[in-house]
């Protein structure tokens, strides 16, 4: 076993550095979750989350099961972190892609709403140039009236 190996024992806690296999270690593996080596991915996974560590674990036998309730805790608790995570990215996306979509139909409805002034001015000066070409057409067929009547006395008086 190398140096880099060894755990570090500051008045009898543990702590991992880098896993390693020793017999109090090896009688755990066999038992579950080996508190002693899953220490070391939980002290790197609260270091890349800049959360307080390393964590430190007595290395006595009678904290053994304490110390894998411990580690099981933490490993749940870091695997709910990272689904939390990714819970969260996935709705940040969802929000953006929400957020474009919203402004895409705010400046749909804008442009519809442009269209729409232009449209209805648009049918409003259709509707004086009917009103005046229905004015204009009324006066007309009372002058064609007017002279109609008119020519047929100039032809009454003609053939007289």
């Amino acid at each position: 076993m190398s140096t880099g190996d060894q755990p570090h024992t500051y008045g009898g806690i543990l702590q991992m550095e880098q896993t390693s296999a020793t017999s109090a270690r090896d009688h755990t593996a066999s038992n579950g979750v080996n508190p002693y080596t899953a220490l070391h991915h939980i002290n790197r996974e609260l270091m890349e989350r800049g959360l307080p560590s390393p964590l430190l674990l007595p290395e006595l036998p009678e904290y053994l099961e304490d110390n894998r309730r411990v580690v099981e805790c933490l490993l749940a608790l870091l695997e709910q972190h990272k689904r939390d995570a990714g819970f969260r990215e996935s709705m940040s996306d969802e929000l953006r892609k929400a957020m474009g979509e919203e402004d895409q139909l705010r400046s749909t409805i804008s442009r519809l709403q442009r269209d729409l002034d232009g449209a209805q001015r648009e049918a409003a000066t259709n509707r004086i140039k009917w009103q005046e070409s229905e004015r204009v057409g009324n006066e007309t067929e009372m002058q064609r009236k007017r002279l109609a009547g008119e020519l047929r006395t100039n032809r009454s008086n003609a053939s007289m």
